[in-house]
């Protein structure tokens, strides 16, 4: 695993947020007007990536997100290098051992270089997410309520962390909606990583409950005839819940999919991948009590 001087990482306000934020208002323009020309000058940024870079959560990650703020000087009408040089020394190489480590590995590296674990901090007892398609179907809105418990005392963030399926797929804009606020977060577009920590609003002690709601908003491609959402689940919980409002056209086909996590130790334990068809209808649902570990999901066709 990685280790790292938290204090090393980049956190809250920054020149490079500031300086891009003041340019922005100054220009008038959109998030999704910047966006359109960056994409057309062949340097792709999302609407997401954009947010966090503005407001300080994120920085550039990559040596090609350079060529994108080489671009945004350009559209913002800075000074060759005004925007790239504010970025703090060594921005591009703070999450080097993270993409060094063995791809499985690559996610517990993150946490640990943030100073967070995906392991012994907490557990979840319930859990539900709730998927929301529209008619359009070029965003897909993804809410989740869940109840944790603090298995250590002090406990003030939980982690959220997503690998993209594909490596051009935009990442998701998390918004915090009850019970906690967006920290930092890290963006590896090279690894399909993408990691963010919820700030609590106190500290919580060992034993103690808290509930807690984000919403995430993904950017889907036009004319995408499949859909779906995936859980991991690291270890088994009370109650699971997946809930999918499909607006407009209802889909052709339907099902509900798991692959539960091998037992350590057991050869050949690992069940085998399960798929339920469900009625292709605007509204699909699953609730589970208490659910294996491992991949539970709705798919769905048009």
């Amino acid at each position: 695993m990685v280790s790292a001087d938290v204090s090393d990482v980049p956190e809250g306000e920054s020149s490079f947020a500031s300086m891009l934020c003041d340019a922005i208002a100054h220009q008038s323009l959109s998030l999704d007007e910047i966006r359109d020309r960056l994409h057309a000058a062949g340097t792709p940024v999302s609407r997401a990536t954009l947010s966090y870079w503005q407001n300080g959560r994120s920085l550039p990650s990559r040596e090609g997100s350079l060529k994108a703020v080489a671009e945004l000087e350009k559209i913002l009408n800075l000074a060759v290098g005004q925007l790239s040089g504010a970025l703090p020394a060594g921005a591009l190489t703070w999450w080097d051992g993270v993409r060094q480590a063995a791809v499985p590995d690559q996610a517990e590296a993150l946490m640990e270089t943030m100073g967070m674990s995906l392991q012994g901090r907490h557990s979840v007892e319930y859990l539900r997410d709730g998927i929301q398609v529209p008619a359009d179907r070029l965003w897909q809105f993804e809410t989740t309520e869940q109840v944790l418990r603090a298995e250590v005392d002090g406990l003030d963030r939980v982690p959220v962390v997503f690998r993209m399926n594909f490596l051009e797929e935009p990442p998701p804009l998390i918004e915090p909606i009850a019970g906690c606020e967006l920290g930092r977060v890290v963006q590896l577009d090279d690894e399909g990583l993408l990691a963010g920590e919820l700030l609590l609003p106190r500290p919580l002690q060992v034993g103690e409950l808290h509930m807690l709601e984000y919403r995430l908003v993904w950017e889907m491609q036009p004319g995408e005839s499949e859909g779906g959402f995936t859980r991991v689940l690291p270890r088994t919980m009370s109650f699971l819940v997946i809930d999918v409002q499909i607006d407009g056209e209802p889909p052709v086909s339907a099902s509900y999919f798991t692959a539960p996590h091998a037992v350590s130790g057991q050869c050949g334990s690992a069940a085998a991948d399960l798929r339920q068809q469900l009625p292709p209808q605007n509204h699909l649902q699953v609730t589970l009590n208490r659910p294996t570990p491992g991949s539970h999901g709705i798919a769905w066709g048009f």
